[in-house]
């Protein structure tokens, strides 16, 4: 019942932020330019590229950006109800606080992997193993995101500023994919990072080596940071 009551009130505090309900409608406007505008403007751009050349790249952006903006309307919430001294009211009782965040973040989680399979359903993604892995590994990345952007900001108008700041992270996946140089694996310590090597792998070593270290990477800033939001 707590955790229906929890849910509850998630739901009625995305719908009374219009930014939040932009954020979570943003990937399905994304998939619309990507499904109907790309076919538009390719014609003017054969004479440079072809975009269709990148198009799972490009679909890989997407399924990136869908958690990344959840983990964004998660942050904001949590931000809104910490300055409303919400979090301090729910520490004192039987849930706990940490147990507040897990089970936000669950859902932020279970969420941005319901919406990827959505969108590559829409898309006629074929599903295999490494597109499922792909897909639950890349859901973790709404909770991480949320809790990185509450615990380095003071304010909902900070968390705004930071969100776009901590987004960049996204490059640690672009940048592998054009460049394989040693340097790269400097970007290994963000999530992005394994996310590319998982969708662009044929080996199962490799996916599975990447799965766990996107898992490590994700998890355990929100176990750590929850004991000290």
């Amino acid at each position: 019942m707590k955790i229906f009551n929890i849910l509850s009130g998630q739901k009625k505090s995305i719908l009374r932020d219009p930014i939040s309900i932009l954020l979570v409608f943003v990937p399905f406007l994304i998939f619309g330019f990507i499904k109907l505008g790309l076919p538009i403007i390719r014609p003017y751009l054969l004479t440079w590229i072809d975009i269709y050349t990148y198009y799972e790249f490009i679909l890989f952006i997407l399924y990136l950006m869908i958690p990344l903006l959840l983990g964004m309307v998660l942050g904001l919430q949590l931000m809104d109800e910490r300055d409303l001294d919400v979090l301090s009211f729910i520490a004192v009782t039987p849930i706990s606080l940490r147990g507040y965040i897990y089970i936000k973040s669950l859902t932020g989680a279970v969420v941005g992997f319901i919406f990827n399979v959505i969108i590559a359903l829409l898309v006629g993604e074929s599903f295999s193993f490494r597109i499922f892995i792909f897909f639950i590994a890349t859901s973790l990345m709404a909770p991480y995101f949320a809790i990185v952007i509450v615990r380095f900001s003071k304010n909902k108008v900070e968390a705004l500023t930071k969100a776009k700041l901590i987004s960049l992270i996204i490059f640690s996946g672009i940048v592998p994919y054009f460049n394989h140089s040693i340097f790269t694996n400097l970007l290994s310590i963000f999530p992005p990072f394994w996310f590319e090597k998982i969708f662009f792998s044929n080996n199962l070593s490799e996916i599975l080596i990447g799965f766990a270290s996107a898992l490590v990477i994700t998890v355990f800033p929100v176990v750590f940071f929850s004991k000290i939001l």
